[in-house]
């Protein structure tokens, strides 16, 4: 199984390296890039380890993007640049606080890895300012076609939620199942059917497809919920062919949080869901705001 699993995820990202490179060099490719990495960015077991860090297509996608744009456009909004180098320089001085107080070392006395320790803070830090730093370069010359990408994200939960059903069945029949990532877990939890003990860390199966952790799973499907209500109520942008299909869809990604038991999704999805509908009714939002109130009074 986890040879199946090897030879899926290399394909994948032999197809998404292709595919990049050529949207870096081709204009015309960009969006057939993003809807590719929008198809499989739910899908967290695409993922490798790679010097003691977890390596997964939406944290290089900021990268990516941010390569393009600079390779085109050299025309910089001078508050955004104050604002990345301003980003910088206290990314810096909490980098440099952290190893004089001592937080490095804390970390490591409760048994992180040493190289995760002082380098993860770099990685994560640079992919956030990689992030922020495509709002240096972006321009309305750009014809992102956002409404397909945010599309081909729900058709890869849908997919992902379907893969979940295949995972239940595999747990009941007692075959092993996937591990976390299939190409080597940098922290070193990837194992042959590691991933039944974790779905089974509290007593009853929990549904985490490869998605992940079953959090992980059903975090990524509240948000396809709320996108594919965006869609549909306000830019009217889901294929007329599945609009009929759109309480299924609903539906089916729906169990799939129900179950992943995960609270803080259930949570998430309350909470998204009341803003969601607050913004575009006004009593709504007076009853949101009112209960709002009255808890915190």
């Amino acid at each position: 199984m986890a040879t199946f699993g090897f030879i899926i995820n290399l394909t994948v990202w032999i197809i998404w390296g292709y595919l990049s490179i050529k949207a870096i060099i081709n204009v015309n490719n960009l969006n057939k890039f993003l809807c590719f990495t929008a198809f499989f960015i739910p899908f967290y077991s695409l993922s490798f380890g790679l010097f003691n860090f977890q390596v997964s297509i939406y944290k290089l996608l900021p990268i990516v993007v941010i390569i393009y744009y600079f390779l085109r456009y050299k025309e910089i909004n001078k508050f955004l640049l104050i604002f990345f180098i301003y980003g910088i320089g206290v990314s810096f001085i909490s980098y440099v606080n952290a190893f004089l107080d001592g937080g490095f070392e804390f970390a490591i006395q409760h048994g992180r890895p040493v190289t995760s320790t002082y380098f993860g803070p770099i990685i994560q830090g640079v992919m956030l300012l990689a992030i922020l730093g495509q709002l240096l370069f972006s321009t309305a010359r750009i014809r992102i076609k956002v409404g397909k990408i945010l599309v081909y994200y729900i058709y890869g939960c849908i997919a992902l939620t379907l893969v979940g059903y295949i995972q239940y069945g595999f747990y009941f029949l007692g075959i092993p199942w996937f591990d976390f990532w299939f190409l080597g877990d940098a922290l070193g939890r990837s194992i042959e059917g590691g991933l039944n003990s974790h779905a089974w860390d509290r007593g009853f199966y929990r549904m985490s497809s490869l998605g992940g952790e079953p959090r992980h799973f059903a975090a990524v499907l509240v948000l396809a919920l709320l996108i594919q209500q965006y869609l549909f109520e306000v830019r009217h942008k889901f294929p007329c062919k599945l609009n009929q299909f759109k309480g299924f869809i609903s539906c089916l990604l729906f169990s799939g949080i129900i179950l992943s038991f995960s609270a803080s999704a259930l949570l998430a999805l309350l909470i998204v869901v009341f803003i969601f509908y607050a913004l575009s009714n006004r009593l709504i939002l007076v009853l949101y705001l009112s209960v709002f109130v009255a808890l915190f009074v």
